[in-house]
């Protein structure tokens, strides 16, 4: 005898699929645009499918993969350390990829470790230095090479360097009179001001980052505009320079290179990262934060094989979840956030694995903060201004975002994601990946706004459905 609890769910399973397909099989079929979606329950209990086993281009949805190995392995309680050497009249200050020393969340947490330097230094009786060596060797490769070109100054696609300040970007605004600048490097970088103002606030590098010209508004403006650097390490000791200069403490030459072989030592500073890896991850994932997810990525690497690059990353992702996972050779990786693309490789998984992730992510000890890591619609981070209707309370989406698109790219293709956790009415979780992939210069109707819409009204559907089932 089938039990009436099986029976609804055959039901909902029937009705449910023809309605939801109808809605996705519409956009599906049109010309350059592929759908792939799937839902279950945690125990595995297929709610909806579609094309689920398609493997799809991730977009930021590949951040879920970087974040959830960093977590499994590392903890959330792990911190990057950089080290400060000192040797007769040199100073070295060797990175360890920790990825905060800038601005979060309107905190300056890249004067903490100024703070912590400048007391060091002083309590040396160091009041010159010769030599000051950045040493960023712990990472190799800077910008991904399927990164596209026209981003280059875009904050998104800032070089993630083993020692950095403010995410490897510089942040402009202007006060009436000149512009600002953070982090201050203005001893180091030329500034130029175009002579005519503008409608709004813009800058550009020249002469390899050695210079700086930006566009005033006509008017004063509270907009602060964000701009990627040529070279991390480079834009590091120039603003390290200025700080210590601006301090009083002279230095003849910056030296970008392997710090000397000085023996531990002379070790002067061990300083621990202000924020832990638990705290990074909310960026990533709440926020989509392109730069901190490739300092975890490579920072895997280097855990995992001393190889701090984008490949030991993606080595280092694979094996550690392929330990929870099966199947996760389906999931092809090339950086830690999604960004990089080409026509023959991409940041790839099927939709059906990605809801393997969430799955697995639930019943593993880290899961916790990994869930609580991702954006909760109508609340915060990349969904707070969706999923508001009263459908959706309270707090039924928790989820991954995802999009990438470049006009000029080689083929003009692009993708949306959304993937998470759904709270069903009856108090049960659901996971879900909703995976769009397109074709802009083939479809003109290919837009995230567009793509957007249908996971929403997708989900609503479901929820509505699924309650009426239960109700009947």
């Amino acid at each position: 005898m089938i039990s009436t609890a099986i029976v609804c769910a055959f039901s909902f399973a029937i009705s449910s699929q023809q309605s939801l397909e109808s809605l996705i099989s519409k956009v599906d079929n049109e010309r350059a645009i592929t759908v792939s979606v799937m839902v279950e329950k945690l125990d595995g209990e297929v709610l909806f499918e579609y094309a689920a086993e398609r493997s799809m281009v991730l977009a930021s949805n590949t951040k879920m993969f970087t974040t959830a190995a960093a977590i499994i392995e590392l903890g959330e309680d792990y911190h990057w350390n950089t080290k400060v050497y000192t040797h007769d009249n040199d100073v070295a200050i060797v990175g360890g990829g920790d990825p905060s020393i800038g601005k979060f969340d309107d905190k300056d947490l890249a004067q903490l470790f100024v703070t912590d330097l400048l007391q060091s230094l002083r309590s040396a009786g160091v009041v010159k230095i010769k030599n000051l060596y950045i040493d960023g060797s712990l990472f190799s490769e800077q910008r991904h090479v399927l990164w596209p070109i026209e981003h280059v100054e875009d904050y998104f696609c800032a070089p993630p360097v083993a020692i950095s300040v403010n995410s490897s970007c510089i942040d402009v605004s202007y006060n009436g009179h000149s512009p600002v600048f953070y982090p201050s490097v203005k001893s180091s970088i030329a500034v130029e001001v175009y002579d005519k103002p503008a409608d709004y606030l813009s800058a550009w590098f020249t002469d390899n980052g050695a210079k700086i010209w930006v566009r005033l508004p006509a008017e004063a403006d509270s907009a602060v505009v964000r701009y990627a650097v040529p070279d991390g390490i480079q834009f590091f000791g120039w603003w390290m320079q200025d700080e210590l200069r601006a301090a009083g403490i002279a230095v003849e030459q910056l030296v970008l290179q392997e710090k000397p072989q000085w023996v531990e030592q002379d070790l002067l500073l061990d300083y621990s990262s202000a924020y832990s890896l638990g705290e990074m991850i909310l960026e990533i994932n709440k926020e989509s934060n392109n730069f901190v997810a490739e300092m975890v990525l490579k920072t895997l690497g280097v855990h995992q094989s001393q190889v701090g690059s984008y490949k030991g990353g993606v080595a280092a992702v694979q094996t550690i979840l392929g330990a929870h996972i099966d199947g996760i050779e389906g999931f092809t990786q090339l950086d830690g956030s999604g960004m990089a693309r080409s026509s023959r490789e991409n940041n790839a998984a099927s939709p059906a694995l990605v809801c393997e992730l969430l799955r697995e992510m639930c019943f593993l000890p880290q899961g916790e903060v990994w869930f609580d890591s991702l954006p909760i619609g109508g609340v915060d981070g990349t969904i707070s201004a969706r999923f508001k209707d009263a459908v959706f309370q309270p707090q039924r989406i928790h989820a991954k975002t995802g999009f990438i698109y470049s006009k000029q790219s080689e083929d003009g293709r692009g993708a949306s994601s959304l993937s998470g956790y759904l709270l069903l009415p009856d108090d049960e979780i659901a996971v879900f990946s909703f995976v769009v992939n397109f074709y802009r210069k083939v479809n003109a109707n290919s837009n995230n706004r567009r793509f957007k819409s249908l996971q929403q009204q997708f989900l609503k559907q479901l929820i509505q459905e699924y309650s009426d089932e239960r109700s009947r």
